[in-house]
């Protein structure tokens, strides 16, 4: 059955005052960070698919191409994008929304709309985004988490938990415009975004842990991450061998670690409501990727 808001559910289950939780591939997927947390949660969680949406009013197909798979010249599958609803039930806490799917590349307000019109539809009374971004840390300390909220009232709820960027203008992610709509309705929206090293281009299951960890604590939910936690292990350990054998990429990263500690150093406001923490979103050779 297909909603006005264009997703088609195979199911509509009866959620307790929900939690959305969305992350999208593409620009502000840094580390892949955002999808492995997404895919993680879906996972982790036993959520169950309940809907999608066709991504086709949205998505530039030449600019993120569909995957194709070929045998013995016979055109054997296609990987179309999409965009998935999975749905949590959760015991003795918020049940979940789990949204995945490839950022927009036009008509954000469509997707917006379509979003929203599932929030309301649901009951949902807060949407936390989820994000990756690099930036200029060093892998060997926790990565960092940065939150944006878009109305006083959620900085106020989880100011304990998630430091709040300071001050930024720049280009923004879908997360942003997303946020903005829901203010507009007086739904609560929290940004969360994991910084990831710039030196590490592959998927940062480190970056990825933190980030569950970070929605676990603030959502009040229970998942296993002992998996997870040995992935990120396994990789950080890597670089280090490679740290070991590359005298160049080992000088990169001490001097990351102590401009990285004396920022940390200067982050002495821990009463304030809003932690200052835009040095950490200073790239250093990339310029490019999400900040907000």
């Amino acid at each position: 059955m297909t909603d006005p808001s264009g997703f088609e559910f195979n199911e509509q289950p009866r959620a307790r005052e929900p939690v959305l939780v969305a992350g999208f591939s593409g620009w502000p997927d840094a580390g892949e960070v955002s999808s492995n947390t997404l895919r993680y949660l879906t996972s982790g969680l036993s959520a169950k698919a309940v809907a999608r949406l066709s991504v086709d009013p949205f998505h530039d197909y030449a600019a993120q191409r569909p995957t194709g798979l070929i045998r013995q010249g016979r055109l054997r599958g296609l990987e179309l994008p999409r965009i998935t609803l999975h749905f949590a039930d959760q015991t003795g806490g918020p049940d979940l929304l789990l949204l995945a799917g490839p950022e927009p590349h036009h008509n954000w307000g469509g997707l917006a709309a379509a979003l929203l019109e599932v929030c309301d539809r649901f009951g949902v009374t807060l949407i936390v985004t989820v994000g990756g971004t690099y930036d200029a840390v060093p892998h060997t300390v926790e990565p960092p988490v940065s939150g944006v909220a878009n109305l006083p009232g959620v900085i106020d709820r989880f100011q304990d938990r998630v430091a709040f960027l300071d001050e930024y203008r720049g280009p923004i992610s879908f997360h942003s415009f997303l946020s903005r709509r829901a203010a507009a309705r007086g739904l609560g929206c929290l940004g969360l975004w994991g910084h990831a090293p710039s030196y590490i281009q592959t998927g940062n299951l480190a970056v990825v842990e933190r980030l569950v960890r970070t929605v676990a604590d603030i959502l009040e939910i229970r998942i296993d991450r002992t998996g997870l936690r040995q992935s990120s292990a396994e990789l950080l350990r890597h670089v280090d061998d490679l740290m070991a054998e590359n005298p160049k990429l080992k000088t990169y990263v001490r001097e990351l670690e102590k401009d990285y500690s004396e920022r940390i150093g200067r982050l002495d406001e821990a009463d304030r409501k809003v932690i200052s923490i835009t040095p950490f979103l200073k790239r250093n050779d990339d310029p490019s990727g999400p900040r907000a």
